[in-house]
């Protein structure tokens, strides 16, 4: 964890201090359930319901405030709520009738596919000195994806203002990003060319239902309030004035999970992308 130290002194700017110190929960209701080769059918579902809670979660992260470390105690920057996995995979029966090229073209066909779903990930990782206006939901907003604009309004603006003097903050981490969806799917082919030769060909799809999954997860969410205070010195001290707006992108989210997370174009979290090919195993 690391502490920023201000100075006054005018040659010195800030002095770091790390120390391994800090306070981590996580606690979870963890559920599996299997089923082992039914018909052909193997498979597994997970479900776990879950809460973390630490200080930092980051490698060598900032804190708010190096004489009270506990205000930023809240939830952690990966808390995970819900999530749900499960697994499938299908040995197509064997037809008894097919014997010779039929046996290589109806036979050795396997399925297989694995569901991911969770809730996202808290976005603020520090304090941001605002506070939720009465009446107001954070998560009122379309949260209908835009292409034109290029992403999603995640969070309603008008739910949060800047906070004045003795108003209490909302806590470290208190808002989530959006959660994530995806189904994979794989279809594999054995074909035998002699007793310990064989060829597979694999068609593999991620994303299969192009379900569009935005970015999670620490700063995935735009944090900036754009209040008519902050962004006018002049303007009269009002809860009007200090409403958060979107005009520095507050509460929108305009990239995806794959993309956020440094694998753009392909894979987990991207659009619906498939690949084909070949293996030879022997």
């Amino acid at each position: 964890m690391m502490f920023s130290m201000p100075t006054t002194g005018t040659n010195f700017n800030t002095i770091d201090q790390l120390q391994s110190v800090g306070t981590s929960n996580y606690n979870s209701l963890q559920t599996t359930f299997k089923l082992r080769s039914w018909h052909g059918l193997t498979s597994q579902y997970s479900f776990t319901w879950s809460h973390a809670l630490d200080e930092m979660s980051e490698y060598r992260g900032p804190i708010s405030d190096s004489l009270n470390r506990l205000v930023d105690y809240g939830n952690g920057d990966y808390d995970t709520r819900r999530l749900f996995t499960a697994s499938f995979v299908y040995q197509v029966p064997k037809a008894s009738w097919a014997h010779g090229w039929s046996d290589r073209v109806v036979n050795g066909w396997q399925v297989s596919s694995l569901w991911n779903f969770h809730t996202g990930q808290p976005s603020d990782e520090l304090l941001s000195g605002l506070y939720l206006i009465g009446g107001v939901g954070p998560y009122s907003a379309s949260h209908t994806f835009s292409a034109a604009a290029g992403g999603e309004q995640w969070w309603n603006p008008s739910a949060f203002a800047l906070s004045e003097a003795g108003t209490p903050t909302l806590a470290r981490n208190t808002l989530h990003a959006p959660g994530y969806g995806a189904v994979d799917l794989s279809v594999f082919k054995n074909i035998p060319i002699t007793e310990r030769i064989k060829v597979q060909l694999r068609m593999e799809t991620f994303n299969l239902l192009n379900r569009i999954n935005l970015s999670s997860g620490p700063g995935s969410v735009g944090g900036s309030c754009g209040a008519p205070i902050q962004l006018n010195k002049t303007l009269p001290d009002t809860l009007a004035n200090r409403t958060c707006t979107t005009a520095n992108g507050f509460g929108f989210v305009n990239d995806t999970i794959g993309d956020f997370n440094g694998a753009p174009g392909i894979g987990p979290g991207e659009a619906f992308n498939m690949q084909l090919a070949i293996k030879i195993l022997f």
